[in-house]
């Protein structure tokens, strides 16, 4: 059933999934939410509720200047030097068709955001054919004066790269200096890209979940962690 109505729950509490991500790992750890700033569900039909758990429905909830931009997602605004990090679980098996521009996709992970022209995106994703999905390892989003400026380069089967229902995304920054990197078990980081970006001191930053196919997207994030120097 698609849910074609929103609700933005923010609980301290456990929670346990009524329709469980994993059905080994039902339970869902306290995600210790700092104050959200922003809390943007453009089409007010998206379900958020920490953990967090973000439904998303079969709708196109996409982040992109050119084809949408009502992904649901949760800011928190810092300035200068930080280290940002998040948990994210789920079932990236978008639905057969497309209800957006391009492949039907699910993506969920961190945003760093100055404005809707300028931010940049990095994602546990899945895309194309539900029988031989793919994805980006991990896919990272730059876009600058509403223009992509990259930074993605390669695409590989989504089983030959994400190992289980979980993986860790982080963010570092120095200065225009940000550092990529991901886990696959929250100990061990391997980096992917570093970046030079001139984005302003006072940003903010936080987590996204995107969905344009016709399928409804959960995922849950936990363990967000954001600090400052």
């Amino acid at each position: 059933m698609i849910i074609q109505h929103c609700f933005v729950l923010i609980v301290f509490s456990v929670l346990f999934l009524a329709t469980p991500v994993n059905a080994q790992e039902k339970q869902v750890k306290d995600l210790s939410l700092p104050t959200w700033d922003t809390i943007s569900d453009t089409d007010k039909d998206c379900t958020i509720s920490p953990a967090i758990i973000m439904t998303v429905p079969g709708k196109n909830h996409d982040l992109h200047p050119h084809r949408g931009m009502s992904a649901p997602r949760l800011l928190k605004k810092v300035s200068g030097d930080f280290t940002v990090q998040v948990k994210v679980t789920g079932e990236f098996i978008p639905g057969e068709k497309s209800v957006g521009k391009g492949l039907a996709f699910n993506g969920a992970g961190l945003l760093i955001w100055q404005n809707k022209n300028n931010f940049l995106r990095m994602e546990r994703n899945a895309f194309g054919d539900p029988d031989s999905l793919h994805c980006f390892p991990p896919l990272i989003e730059h876009w600058q004066d509403g223009k992509y400026k990259g930074v993605n380069s390669k695409v590989v089967l989504a089983d030959d790269f994400f190992e289980g229902y979980s993986t860790w995304l982080k963010f570092q920054r120095k200065g225009t200096s940000i550092t990529a990197s991901y886990s696959h078990d929250g100990k061990e980081w391997t980096v992917t890209k570093k970046l030079t970006i001139d984005f302003s001191d006072e940003l903010s930053v936080g987590v996204a979940a995107l969905n344009t196919s016709n399928a409804p997207f959960i995922v849950v994030f936990e363990e967000f962690n954001l600090t400052t120097k």
